[in-house]
């Protein structure tokens, strides 16, 4: 994954857009936020193959779901 959506993904759960520290699975547990996927296009070819890179999922957007604000998917539309 980039870095920018990882950073993307832990500023909306809560941590500081500066944090530069380690995070585990065990930190994750209870945190929520809604993370809109797409499928996004394939780039390039496969130079072994010669076959088109097939599409891929990407994170296209993730919005905070913070206690005082009820967030739904319609809020990423």
């Amino acid at each position: 994954a980039a870095l920018w959506r990882v950073k993307q993904v832990l500023t909306a759960i809560g941590y500081d857009s500066a944090f530069n520290g380690e995070v585990t699975s065990e930190n994750l547990v209870g945190e929520r936020a809604i993370i809109k996927v797409v499928i996004q296009a394939g780039k390039g070819v496969n130079p072994e193959t010669g076959e088109a890179y097939p599409p891929r999922n990407a994170v296209a957007q993730v919005l905070p779901i913070d206690s005082g604000a009820a967030r739904n998917f319609e809020d990423l539309l």
